[in-house]
């Protein structure tokens, strides 16, 4: 049985089925002394299972999200940490005049920072083509497990999906082409550059030259220093420091506008938790 349907089972008296999945989000659920953030973990017989049934009043979301630019053909907005990357719900979190605004690319549920959408699917298909063409410039700030040493670097590797189970899939690297046609995985480039470094952790400034899924995450935990608060890839983290959600932020975006030809360029500040662990890992 999966985590969250053995939950509602046992629990039927309490808030809804959301309410439920919310608190493994927040990391209210423990199994075996290990936190569990995913609502589809499947269960075996003689796991131990705690719920923190606190964090009920805790499960109303009130996530805005800023207009960073707008034109006629694109918005780009300041996304929170905790809010999926799906259409429907930036929909929900925008005034009515923006029903009909489409994700151009993606950012993980628990990455905060600048996201674009259009207006049209057509505007949509336009901007699709700068990123393919590796047209469209990205920045990610990112606090780590340790000191990093080097002053910056590259990683390169190829990636792809190393196991799936429902809701979670965990992506690695992998070794390339394996034949004149097939390959096992898609190239990631991302170059890295230190800002920071405290006792513990180092502040990280991350400029992906490819948008692989978990790309970034992936490639600093492959340099052993995974990200702060990601339980998929930050799994033997020594920083005693614990946070709630993987700590990287989308901070700027840089493009020439696929219909003025301007070049647009797009800052989006710092959350207050992501401003927070900064200054109490003594990184600012």
């Amino acid at each position: 049985m999966l985590l969250l349907a053995y939950l509602r089972k046992a629990m039927p008296s309490f808030p809804s089925l959301k309410a439920v999945k919310r608190v493994i989000e927040q990391r209210g659920c423990q199994i075996n002394g290990k936190t569990e953030t995913y609502s589809t973990h499947p269960l075996r017989e003689g796991d131990e299972i705690v719920f923190n049934t606190s964090l009920f009043g805790n499960t109303v979301a009130k996530l805005e999200v800023p207009i960073l630019y707008e034109d006629e053909e694109y918005i780009i907005c300041n996304k929170p940490a905790g809010l999926v990357s799906e259409d429907k719900e930036f929909r929900k979190k925008l005034a009515k005049q923006y029903c009909e605004v489409t994700l151009v690319h993606r950012l993980d549920k628990e990455t905060s920072g600048v996201i674009i959408l259009a207006k049209t699917v057509e505007y949509k298909e336009k901007m699709i083509g700068l990123f393919l063409r590796q047209e469209v410039k990205k920045e990610y700030l990112a606090i780590v497990d340790g000191r990093v040493l080097p002053e910056e670097g590259v990683i390169e590797s190829y990636l792809g999906k190393l196991s799936s189970t429902p809701g979670k899939a965990v992506f690695g690297s992998q070794k390339g082409k394996s034949g004149p046609k097939k390959v096992l995985g898609k190239l990631a480039v991302t170059a890295w550059k230190k800002y920071r470094v405290g006792t513990e952790s180092s502040l990280l400034l991350c400029k992906p030259k490819t948008g692989r899924t978990h790309q970034i995450r992936i490639h600093l935990a492959e340099m052993n220093h995974p990200i702060l608060g990601d339980d998929l890839y930050g799994k033997k983290i020594r920083c005693e420091h614990k946070f709630p959600r993987q700590l990287l932020h989308a901070s700027r975006i840089e493009f020439i506008h696929p219909i003025s030809k301007k070049i647009i360029q797009v800052e989006a500040s710092l959350p207050q938790d992501f401003v927070q662990a900064k200054k109490a890992l003594g990184l600012d």
